[in-house]
């Protein structure tokens, strides 16, 4: 074989491999500096593998803008749909017409390029932005998700009849028994100012089930949405609640729990501390489209501007702090990360002060290190602690019989005999007692973190400071 044919078939296998390989060979190419790759555009990247294999049917992809994924998601995947398949044929929405035709040049620009075209046999029969075909009749139809879609359909048509056969356009082509024919990609299917409109977002929503959904030639044709999350009733939100066990989701959120702490996803982006001031400047911008953890606008239950936050010199020193512990005693994310509030009743102003909370996923004996430092810390005042107060549940009542063995100074008691109401119940205990200015929070680094909790129940990820709270309120109160 010629040295050169070789080499173009060895360049064509290791292209097609992934879609990772093929994103960075072609950015490369474009735009002669690396597509740098980092851990979440390879979990991206394995999601639409699965596509392109047939393993996935419906994928939605939740992560921060400007974070790669219309690069990987969009303009390469269908690039790399068009060179496994010149017949395929996709449907490309996004919430602007300006963007959609933006990203349709440029999968355009990527196809014609000489390093494209020297490995793939992919040649335009035209070239306008909006609907474009390949000679081998597959192509691209480009238009807002509010626009009109007509005449265009995603994926390959299933084997039919003679008689349906005669009833197809001349662009019909038919699936192949296994392999890929195409799919609809959503890149952003709302604006952001356009999410806090109830009507908007009914009118993306509806239009993506009334007409969208079903401009599929084939019911093996994929479904991709792609971008951030924007409101709990967005379109993911809407599609989630409505067919919670038909989607694949990735969502992959800007601040990672680690054992060691909270990371980054990419700190070439965004470092911790910048993401952090972004949280304090909106949690609720931060929340959805950062972490993708929507949650009501200007909080449920619990409202941003009834919290209270006073620096450490104006609390009292009579204060006898009690340290509150909701446990999972585990690493797995599966579970909730254990939280500890150190919280205090002032009797003088009959109001309930947290000095301090954090969390973490933490084994047993991590938690029982953890809460020996606080106690010999003089940070956190423990040293004058009365109570130790544990979650009551099954992993909750082990522990206490474990930490009895320790010593912990002036601890008179270490239980778990708290009221044990549901979680929703627990909320409605805290909210008239923190509207009312009767819980104070010290300021610190945990209390963005601690107010975004209860502001987003249920909504958010977890709840071991709206727990811990509740259960606090419930004894110092009432």
């Amino acid at each position: 074989m010629n040295t050169k044919v070789r080499d173009i078939d060895i360049l064509k296998t290791w292209t097609l491999l992934s879609t990772i390989n093929f994103t960075r060979y072609f950015f490369k190419c474009r735009y002669n500096k690396k597509f740098i790759v980092a851990h979440h555009h390879k979990m991206i990247g394995e999601a639409l593998d699965k596509i392109f294999r047939g393993e996935i049917k419906k994928l939605i992809i939740n992560i921060a803008p400007r974070y790669g994924k219309s690069e990987l998601a969009v303009k390469h995947f269908i690039a790399m749909g068009l060179a496994i398949n010149p017949a395929a044929k996709f449907i490309h929405l996004s919430s602007s017409d300006e963007l959609v035709l933006d990203n349709s040049r440029d999968i355009q620009e990527i196809v014609m390029m000489p390093e494209y075209q020297r490995l793939f046999d992919v040649k335009l029969l035209n070239q306008n932005v909006k609907k474009w075909y390949t000679t081998k009749k597959g192509g691209l139809y480009a238009v807002s998700s509010s626009g009109q879609v007509t005449g265009f359909g995603a994926g390959l048509v299933d084997e039919v009849s003679n008689e349906e056969e005669e009833s197809l356009d001349e662009f019909t082509n038919y699936l192949p028994d296994s392999g890929f024919g195409g799919a609809i990609v959503v890149d952003d299917p709302i604006k952001p100012d356009d999410a806090l409109s109830e009507t908007l977002r009914k009118k993306v929503n509806k239009k993506f089930d009334s007409t969208i959904r079903n401009r599929v030639n084939s019911r093996k044709t994929p479904i991709i949405i792609v971008g951030h999350r924007l409101h709990v009733e967005d379109l993911c939100g809407f599609l989630l609640d409505k067919e919670p066990n038909e989607w694949t989701v990735l969502a992959i959120p800007c601040i990672l729990n680690t054992p060691d702490g909270e990371v980054p996803l990419w700190e070439h982006k965004h470092t911790l501390a910048e993401l952090k001031t972004l949280q304090e400047i909106d949690p609720y911008v931060f929340a959805t489209q950062y972490m993708q953890q929507p949650f009501p606008v200007g909080g449920g239950r619990i409202k941003k501007e009834w919290f209270v936050t006073i620096d450490s010199g104006e609390v009292p020193q009579n204060i006898a702090w009690d340290l509150w512990i909701d446990g999972a005693y585990t690493e797995s994310k599966e579970n909730d990360p254990t939280g500890f509030m150190i919280a205090g009743l002032d009797h003088s102003n009959n109001r309930m002060i947290i000095r301090h909370a954090e969390s973490k996923w933490m084994t047993t004996p991590d938690v029982v290190a953890r809460i020996k430092e606080m106690f010999e810390s003089k940070e956190y005042g423990l040293d004058q602690a009365s109570m130790i107060y544990i979650e009551p549940k099954a992993s909750g009542y082990s522990f206490i019989q474990l930490i009895r063995k320790e010593t912990f100074y002036n601890v008179t008691s270490i239980t778990g005999r708290l009221v044990q109401d549901g979680k929703s119940a627990r909320v409605n205990y805290s909210a008239p007692k923190i509207e009312s200015s009767r819980v104070y929070l010290v300021r610190g680094n945990w209390n963005q973190e601690y107010i975004t909790q209860h502001i987003a129940f249920p909504k958010y990820s977890h709840d071991e400071y709206t727990d811990l709270t509740g259960y606090a309120v419930k004894k110092y109160f009432e």
